[in-house]
């Protein structure tokens, strides 16, 4: 019996944490959109649109982790967007 070894499972355990971590930081900009606007300086829809849209990323990077082969336009397109 030969135990099959992913090459991936450092770049997928890394997609799950960017995952796990954008969920949190998205769920802390919905929920906290008013206080983090008044602070920030910014509309509290800005805030609240922010958080929404991670809330799409943290998905798709989620669901990238998933992919049984990693796409490497996926993995350029997730990096960027983390720089960003």
């Amino acid at each position: 019996m030969t135990a099959e070894i992913d090459p991936d499972a450092g770049l997928r355990l890394a997609l799950r944490a960017n995952a796990a971590f954008s969920t949190f930081s998205a769920i802390g900009l919905v929920v906290f959109a008013g206080p983090l606007a008044r602070f920030a300086e910014l509309p509290a829809w800005l805030v609240l649109a922010l958080g929404i849209g991670l809330v799409a990323f943290a998905v798709f990077v989620g669901l990238a982790a998933r992919r049984r082969l990693l796409d490497p336009t996926q993995m350029r397109a997730i990096a960027i967007a983390d720089f960003v």
